[in-house]
């Protein structure tokens, strides 16, 4: 571990000292020569902060995004922010709470447009309208978000349009209302192009076969990878510009081009920059984050109060009740970082955030399973059932030298993968991580 952290500590130093101050040179009255400088990001995919439970994980989050920004408009002073949506989470227990406060953020971040995704729709339009904030929605059957936005800097105009993946179409107006909005905008664009605006697409993920309908026909297209990473700038052609941020909001990007008198543009400079645990976060945004940690905990509060209302016999026993009969297996787990995992919740004031706790106890969205410190604290931590399921009829009545009970309890690498996954362990490893808790 200690290896990756200094790589990253190296990673963050070069990605900071390799980006030169963008050139000043201005747009002239003829349109012969022109730099644009973008800001840009897309997918924070409901990442309001960094999962941290390790180096890898411990990247992005929304105060972490604040000063990356500030950072890097320092850097590129005239740039256009864009953000290729994506924003709100689809999965989490919390996503209420959570949704409400990541576009309240991203208010506070300034961005200059924001491309609607599907994801973004998941919870209706009125969730977006409480939070304002400046989408593009070009092929949106519906009105009520604009279809493209003009964004003016010193002199120069950024026209940005957003389109819409066909997916989600089917289950809105079909197939054919995808195509009558696609065959209506091109057309458009064209003639923006012709009149030598400046041109940015942002497209959702999985809309690579776009990219050859644009290239010529716009200056700069925006697609999410499907990797955390970001890919380097590239050029499709001399005219048009591809640029590839990852997702869940760990890095931002941002590069400035400048354009030939053929309409050519050349890359600058660029810099992508990872949110890691060197970035600070911006004091600024410390009430927001305080009233989101505020509304997570009175909501973890309500439901264990209404927990607590129907508690019955629980099916979970906790780890105690295997001692007697599983003393070496026990002793394993007593000197493992299972036994103490909610203690490390706690340290950072996160022992209330079910989308946390719920790796770090045994049972949490189970029925009988772990409810707080006060009323189940037998279940707090990983413990034996987190892995082999709740035991109860099994310390009832124990069954000795019985292959199939033995098999019906016994752990295997997909039970480990419910926490240790891509998002919170991307190193795990089980043949390494076995030895480490190895018992019979």
């Amino acid at each position: 571990m200690k290896i990756i952290f200094h790589s990253t500590l190296l990673w963050c130093f070069l990605a900071l000292s390799a980006c030169t101050e963008p050139s000043t040179q201005k747009q002239t009255v003829t349109g012969l020569s022109v730099e644009v400088s973008l800001i840009y990001v897309a997918n924070v995919q409901g990442e309001l902060e960094p999962c941290g439970c390790t180096p890898d994980t411990d990247f992005g989050g929304i105060l972490r995004h604040s000063t990356g920004l500030m950072t890097l408009r320092q850097q590129f002073p005239q740039a256009f922010a864009v953000a290729a949506g994506g924003l709100l989470d689809t999965v989490a227990s919390t996503q209420k709470i959570k949704n409400q406060f990541i576009l309240q953020g991203f208010q506070k971040l300034d961005y200059d447009a924001i491309g609607l995704q599907w994801r973004d729709l998941a919870f209706g339009e009125s969730l977006l309208m409480e939070k304002p904030l400046p989408w593009v929605a070009s092929n949106y059957p519906r009105s009520s978000f604009v279809k493209s936005r003009v964004i003016t800097r010193s002199g120069k105009q950024l026209k940005v349009f957003s389109f819409l993946d066909s997916a989600g179409f089917s289950l809105m107006t079909g197939r054919e209302k995808f195509q009558q909005l696609t065959d209506e905008l091109l057309p458009l664009i064209k003639q923006s192009r012709a009149q030598n605006e400046i041109i940015l697409v942002l497209l959702s993920p999985n809309m690579q076969d776009w990219l050859s309908i644009l290239q010529d026909q716009v200056d700069f297209i925006v697609l999410p990878t499907g990797a955390e990473q970001f890919e380097p700038p590239r050029a499709l052609t001399p005219k048009t510009w591809l640029l590839q941020p990852g997702h869940r909001g760990m890095y931002l990007g941002a590069a400035n081009f400048l354009r030939s008198s053929q309409g050519e543009w050349q890359l600058q400079n660029q810099q992508i920059l990872p949110l890691s645990a060197q970035v600070a976060n911006d004091a600024k945004l410390q009430p927001w984050y305080e009233q989101y940690n505020a509304a997570l905990r009175t909501a973890y509060q309500q439901e264990v109060a209404i927990k607590k209302q129907i508690l019955t016999e629980s099916n979970y026993v906790g780890g105690a009740a295997c001692q007697s009969c599983h003393q070496a297996a026990y002793a394993v787990w007593q000197n493992s970082a299972h036994a103490h995992a909610l203690d490390k919740l706690k340290a950072v004031n996160k022992a209330f955030d079910p989308e946390c706790v719920n790796c770090h106890v045994v049972g949490l969205h189970q029925s009988g399973g772990f409810i707080d410190e006060v009323t189940t604290p037998h279940l707090a931590n990983v413990q034996c059932e987190s892995c082999h399921g709740s035991r109860r009829d099994h310390v009832r009545q124990p069954v000795i030298n019985s292959t199939t009970a033995f098999s019906a309890q016994r752990a295997t690498e997909k039970n480990c993968e419910t926490c240790h996954n891509a998002q919170h362990s991307p190193k795990f490893d089980f043949k390494k991580y076995w030895p480490l808790i190895k018992h019979q």
